[in-house]
């Protein structure tokens, strides 16, 4: 995942004001029939772009492209795209570094809850188990060293 300049960001959020998103371009593809209710691994990447804009808008173009397995295996895959449009408060444009971070960090998230239902609804269409896609997050978690085991304490030692 590449790192976000988040105070960038941040410039273009605090002057924007979401007022559309349109989809754009869909396809989905099986490559493999699975049992009915069969467990679904995704995996996907995204791309989220300034796109070109009338004065006082910004554009962002937001693609996904899922890889769906199962039991280690590719069953399907999907391309999505959304247009997403924003009003801009202020007479002063962004700077394109702005723009690019904005786009970068609001874009997916803004996206996400209609992907979610995009890919409910065309899994459960096509056969498979309806797949419910988790939060976004673009937190990576950070591994806990592992706590070491205590001792177990010898019977009638009490303290």
């Amino acid at each position: 995942m590449k790192t976000i300049d988040m105070a960038s960001a941040a410039r273009v959020a605090s002057r924007v004001e979401l007022c559309g998103i349109r989809l754009v371009e869909l396809s989905f593809s099986m490559k493999k029939l699975v049992a009915q209710g069969a467990p679904l691994e995704p995996s996907f990447d995204v791309d989220c772009v300034p796109m070109p804009a009338e004065k006082g808008s910004i554009n962002v173009g937001c693609g996904f492209n899922f890889k769906i397995r199962s039991a280690g295996e590719e069953v399907a895959e999907s391309q999505i795209k959304y247009l997403i449009q924003y009003t801009l408060r202020g007479e002063d444009a962004p700077s394109d570094e702005d723009l690019v971070a904005f786009s970068a960090a609001n874009g997916a998230y803004h996206a996400w809850p209609f992907v979610r239902e995009t890919i409910y609804g065309l899994t459960s269409r096509m056969g498979f188990q309806p797949f419910v896609l988790p939060v976004l997050s673009f937190h990576i978690p950070k591994v806990k060293p592992a706590e070491p085991a205590l001792a177990p304490e010898s019977p009638g030692k009490k303290e």
